[in-house]
């Protein structure tokens, strides 16, 4: 069955008086919007008839005029007493004002989701706003440009995490582009290697490798033709300070210069030989 809440017309700057179809119980339950802005009662508009309101200024030029019903409910229309007189109107208003009610709630969640203006479809673009509602495609489509780049779980290990995370198998790397790292981050790798040597840089202008671990180090090797590592080729100044790892001992290629003001520490139970 087919009810009426509310009556739309568009503004010309010229028409003041508008009508409106739907029941009431009150008068002030009857209201009036421009543009989604309520207007008020005597100081904007008022009423001409039981079924016309009258604006004191023209709405203007395409304008969105929405005049709705909005019960109040904070009592109830009439109230009955042990004893008293039962009328058919008390009972009619009563029946009437929940029955008002749920239409208004019910046309509230369809305009809702009927209406752009307060539903993101996934054609839209998407609002961070706690006064709107999404679709499921919108929806979906936000989760899917969210995750474009991975998502990490516990069922699905192979897509890059985000933010954090775990992997708990081997990661490929194309060998065409660079994995960088902000300057002064460390790449780790713990345990024993089983794949071949690890590597990493926190800079552009050196290569650290891996340092005081119980799988070895890494250092600046060079191959020959063919490549075959046949060389292993070391700076000739020593240009930071340096310890040598506890419990190791340590060898380079002469002549080795020690840059001023730079220290070389060898333990009591290390040794550093310079060939």
């Amino acid at each position: 069955m087919a009810y009426t809440i509310e009556n739309n017309y568009t503004g010309n700057a010229s028409t003041t008086l508008y009508s409106f179809t739907f029941p009431y119980l009150d008068t002030t339950d009857i209201k009036v919007s421009l543009d989604q802005v309520d207007q008020t009662l005597t100081t904007h508009y008022t009423l001409a008839s039981p079924t016309q309101i009258s604006f004191v200024s023209a709405p203007g030029s395409g304008v969105a005029i929405r005049i709705y019903r909005d019960t109040d409910i904070s009592n109830l229309q009439s109230e009955f007493f042990s004893g008293s007189a039962i009328r058919a109107q008390d009972l009619n208003d009563d029946f009437n004002q929940t029955l008002y009610v749920s239409q208004e709630t019910q046309g509230l969640v369809t305009s809702m989701w009927n209406d752009n203006a307060e539903t993101i479809t996934s054609s839209e673009t998407w609002l961070d706003s706690d006064v709107h509602i999404a679709t499921c495609a919108a929806i979906e489509d936000k989760i899917n440009l969210i995750t474009s780049g991975g998502v990490f779980t516990a069922a699905d290990p192979t897509k890059m995490p985000l933010a954090g995370g775990t992997f708990t198998g081997d990661v490929i790397h194309n060998y065409n582009t660079a994995v960088q790292m902000p300057t002064g981050t460390t790449a780790q790798r713990p345990g024993s290697p089983t794949n071949g040597d690890f590597r990493y840089n926190s800079d552009d202008s050196s290569f650290e490798g891996y340092q005081g671990g119980s799988w070895g180090a890494v250092g600046g090797g060079a191959t020959g033709p063919s490549g075959n590592a046949v060389f292993w080729e070391n700076d000739q100044t020593v240009s930071d300070d340096y310890t040598i790892t506890n419990n190791k001992n340590a060898g380079s290629f002469g002549p080795i210069a020690v840059a001023t003001g730079k220290t070389v520490t060898v333990g009591a139970g290390e040794v550093w030989t310079v060939v």
